[in-house]
């Protein structure tokens, strides 16, 4: 999970949790945004039960856009919901982000809060920005 921020969220390889269950955990942050790795099977399947589904619920409310409340283990408490800015320790986060997506034709401009496609010369469309946002990180396989 990417987190458009800059702020310090907790040391990398710190857990995350929901609910009081570990869910996940810091990873190492990139190109100025923070890095959480959530889910995966030993959360899931590896735990007790309850982590298990405190984990599921989490990537669920996750996808389904709907606002999650994490801690984390000597960092901040988070409040996050895709297409939504962060909540860092009761601070929504208010910067905005300059975005070139190359390959996409499409940018964001500062401050707009959207995402402007120039692709086609007849007419523009937008849709609302990610930025600052939650977006799931790349997969690496």
């Amino acid at each position: 999970m990417k987190i458009d921020t800059d702020r310090f969220i907790g040391p990398e390889q710190a857990s995350v949790r929901a609910d009081g269950e570990q869910v996940g955990h810091v990873t190492t942050a990139e190109y100025g945004s923070q890095m959480l790795a959530l889910g995966g099977v030993r959360h899931i399947t590896g735990g007790n039960k309850r982590e298990g589904v405190v984990a599921c619920d989490t990537l669920l409310a996750l996808c389904n856009k709907q606002p999650v409340e994490l801690s984390v283990d000597g960092g901040a408490k988070l409040t996050i919901q895709a297409g939504a800015a962060p909540v860092i320790d009761g601070v929504r986060e208010e910067r905005m982000r300059v975005r070139l997506r190359l390959g996409d034709h499409r940018h964001v401009r500062e401050g707009s809060g959207t995402v402007m496609s120039t692709r086609s010369s007849s007419s523009t469309t937008t849709s609302p920005a990610c930025s600052p946002s939650i977006r799931p990180a790349a997969s690496s396989t």
